[in-house]
């Protein structure tokens, strides 16, 4: 009797299991599946079919549910138009008798050869120009890029560029060198000299040394890297970088720290490594995804003659994007630096006030080692894309475009630990914030025009102008 109890007892506990196993079973059996056919592709004037079906989840001969149709499709087309290679990309589907899923890729290539001429004024946004406008730091030249080089997404660059900061430079980037197109290699040498740089900040605005009859600064660059790319969406970096540097004797006696031990002279090696996860469904201007990135630098190695410091930095970036609700959606990011080496030079240390900043403080620089950044936004979608084609131009790489309004507002917040140059500055080792209303538009060749109205933690108001995303 007691072993009669004892198997009752497990049957009754396994029965469960079994009839979820059997209906799991079931379900998985009554799922209909299909394998990828044939891939078509038309409208790659330029580009090899092999870029283009590096970019789907899928390969041929691959299976895949019905169920998961619809988002494969999705994926694919939004990994292609994430190439930058081109305007639009549309892929229909259809199932033959014997169920395999084939494919039809129609793309609209962009135009990929940029003889840009160079007119900048040497400000860090358009922002800190309109504070103080005037045309004496203008840089003109050429700069020449050639995208999608031998149709495989190559990369190269010739820069000459004349005036208040001269350069010359040339990089080429190849981001497949073997036939699993996972291993990339990238290079960039340049050469830049200046009659005027910044030397420190004072109040948190840039202060600056000119001398208009000789070059106060002259710089030499080179860097190679070797990137190794995960499936669709993940990628590894190591990038080893050269630096040579020399500013005028004035230096010395206006600054103590530009470079180390205030010597007019400089060079080093640096090693950076990246990691890259990249799920937004639109690099230029996203709206559901995430993009996540760790940086990893050590600058000086003390291996060459005037290297004589060593500073590591850290980065951390992730960046999240919803869609909440009809035509609102949600975007957050947060970013860390840390750089415990205390006597940083002048010269290698940044802080907020450059790629990074509150909006609302964009005439500001917050010199610092250490900080961390918060920026949110919640989008309302005024004009939904739009696709208008103009008659009148001739080339379909132009008469095609897309566009799109966004209203957004936004609240960002930071905080920056700074050792050295905390006397002069009064927003270092402080929480500043700011907040506002914008409006975004968005167009082809990954093309944002931003103009925000923001409110920051000092009570002052303005108007503000990008070119990028906000987030």
């Amino acid at each position: 009797m007691r072993y009669i109890f004892s198997f009752l007892l497990l049957l009754s506990g396994f029965l469960p299991v079994a009839t979820m196993a059997q209906n799991f079973a079931d379900s998985a059996k009554h799922e209909a599946y299909l394998i990828l056919g044939n891939i078509k592709i038309q409208g790659n004037k330029q580009t090899k079919e092999k870029i283009i079906l590096r970019e789907f989840p899928l390969k041929t001969g691959d299976t895949i549910a019905v169920s998961e149709v619809a988002e494969f499709l999705k994926k694919s087309q939004q990994n292609i138009i994430n190439t930058s290679l081109f305007n639009f990309a549309t892929i229909d589907s259809s199932v033959d008798s014997n169920q395999r899923l084939n494919l039809q890729v129609k793309v609209i290539e962009r135009w990929y050869l940029w003889p840009n001429p160079i007119f900048e004024i040497a400000e860090r946004n358009f922002n800190t120009w309109l504070e103080n406008p005037n045309l004496d730091r203008v840089s003109y030249g050429c700069y020449v890029v050639k995208n999608n080089f031998r149709g495989r997404k190559e990369n190269i660059q010739f820069r000459v560029r004349l005036g208040y900061a001269e350069q010359y430079g040339f990089a080429y980037n190849i981001p497949y060198l073997n036939k699993k197109q996972n291993l990339g290699l990238g290079m960039a040498f340049s050469f830049s000299r200046n009659h005027e740089i910044q030397y420190k900040s004072e109040n948190n605005k840039q202060v600056f040394y000119k001398d208009p009859n000789n070059y106060v600064r002259e710089e030499l660059g080179a860097r190679i890297r070797l990137g190794y790319r995960i499936g669709i969406y993940g990628s590894h970096s190591i990038e080893l970088r050269y630096n040579e540097a020399k500013v005028v004797d004035t230096l010395r006696y206006i600054t103590k720290n530009y470079f180390s031990n205030n010597n007019i002279k400089t060079q080093f090696l640096s090693l950076n490594f990246q990691f890259r996860d990249d799920r937004r469904d639109n690099k230029a201007y996203p709206l559901t995804g995430y993009f996540a990135a760790l940086d990893v630098t050590q600058v000086g190695f003390g291996l060459l003659k005037n290297e004589d410091f060593s500073v590591f930095r850290t980065e951390l970036l992730y960046n999240r994007y919803d869609h909440l609700w009809k035509r609102f959606y949600l975007a957050e990011g947060i970013k860390l630096k840390l750089s415990p080496n205390s006597n940083q030079p002048y010269f290698v240390q940044r802080g907020l006030g450059f790629a990074d900043f509150v909006r609302g403080y964009e005439i500001y620089v917050i010199d610092g080692q250490n900080y961390g950044l918060i920026r949110s936004n919640i989008k309302y979608q005024l004009v939904k894309p739009h696709v208008q084609k103009l008659s009148w131009v001739p080339s379909e790489k132009f008469n095609t475009f897309h566009y799109a309004f966004y209203v957004n507002l936004f609240a960002d917040a930071a905080y920056v630990s700074d050792m050295e140059y905390t006397e002069n500055n009064f927003l270092a080792n402080k929480f500043i914030y700011g907040t506002g209303i914008g409006i975004d538009f968005v167009t082809y060749y990954d093309l944002v025009f931003r103009v925000e109205a923001a409110l920051n933690g000092l009570n002052k108001t303005g108007l503000f102008l990008h070119l990028v995303a906000p987030i």
